[in-house]
């Protein structure tokens, strides 16, 4: 949770990822999406997510 937290405070993109997961998380209420539909929305969150802090690390790697 600190290494998201780091990325929150210092990375313009992934404070953008976050917005438009709960955007995404708001929209599956809204439309009451199916559970497999959570289930790839939840999915497809973490991969972003993770990815961006992984884009994140290499970028600081190579600020180096």
């Amino acid at each position: 949770m600190a290494g998201i937290r780091l990325a929150l405070d210092t990375q313009l993109h992934m404070r953008i990822h976050i917005i438009a997961a709960l955007i995404a998380t708001a929209a599956g209420f809204i439309f009451r999406i199916t559970q497999i539909e959570w289930a790839v929305l939840v999915l497809v969150m973490g991969v972003v997510i993770c990815a961006e802090m992984l884009n994140t690390a290499i970028e600081s790697v190579v600020d180096l």
